[in-house]
């Protein structure tokens, strides 16, 4: 299927961006991704989990990954590689993501079906993987998937990476979960961002069912609540945007 197209972030100047969270930038152009019938890029999903781990953080011990670092965690399949990738620390008083990564509960993994990475664009679906810590038990990885179980191979190699790293012993477990499906080729990406919010606001309220069963707001995403979801995420990021350019002008 032909869901969603990533891009690995350029390395030359785009010009002034219009939105960032954390060390993620957007421009403009990535903004009208968000348009009805667009696909979600790398860079879209990964500020929407910047603005989503910004807030949920000090609520509930929830790691919201960067679709790079998950990517890499696939391709490479060398967890002590990922460990010595992930042990800088981003601000001198801030811990590393190795060091985040044993420590946290509910640890969310967006996932693309990309193989080269040489390739600028490439790509054709998005899905989730998540990992549940349990206290009395072994973890859980949970597959959420808005195409099937197309991206199940790539889901396995990447949990099967951070399997070591998350602290996870013994078998690795992963649950393919039954989610609403998408109605389109282009709305996956949104179905991850529906995914990961419920996932967190879930386990916030101490609400998760078991693993391996779907949360009842997750059976909710209808394709009616997807296309709000989407609508919604794009006037938030106009409003980051407006915010900034007023910053700037004044300061000008």
């Amino acid at each position: 299927p032909n869901c969603c197209c990533t891009e690995i972030r350029s390395m030359v100047s785009l010009g002034r961006p219009c939105c960032i969270a954390g060390d993620i930038a957007l421009y403009e152009h990535e903004l009208a991704l968000l348009e009805p019938g667009q696909w979600l890029n790398d860079s879209l999903i990964a500020f929407a989990f910047e603005l989503l781990a910004a807030e949920v953080k000090g609520r509930a011990k929830i790691l919201l990954l960067e679709p790079s670092i998950v990517f890499t965690a696939g391709y490479l399949q060398q967890p002590d590689v990922l460990r010595e990738m992930m042990s800088a620390r981003p601000h001198k008083d801030s811990p590393a993501l190795s060091e985040l990564l044993p420590t946290s509960d509910l640890v969310l993994m967006p996932i693309n079906d990309k193989e080269d990475p040489d390739q600028h664009v490439g790509g054709a679906h998005w899905s989730l993987l998540c990992y549940r810590r349990q206290t009395n038990a072994a973890g859980c990885f949970e597959h959420y998937d808005s195409c099937a179980s197309h991206n199940l191979p790539q889901a396995k190699a990447v949990a099967r990476c951070f399997s070591p790293l998350v602290g996870h012993s013994g078998s690795m477990n992963l649950v393919q979960m039954k989610v609403p499906q998408q109605a389109n080729g282009h709305d996956c990406g949104v179905y991850v961002l529906g995914f990961a919010e419920r996932l967190c606001y879930e386990f916030i309220a101490f609400s998760l069912p078991p693993p391996g069963e779907t949360a009842p707001s997750i059976n909710k995403l209808t394709p009616t609540v997807i296309a709000q979801q989407r609508t919604d995420l794009l006037q938030k990021l106009m409003a980051l945007a407006a915010e900034r350019q007023h910053i700037d002008e004044s300061k000008e």
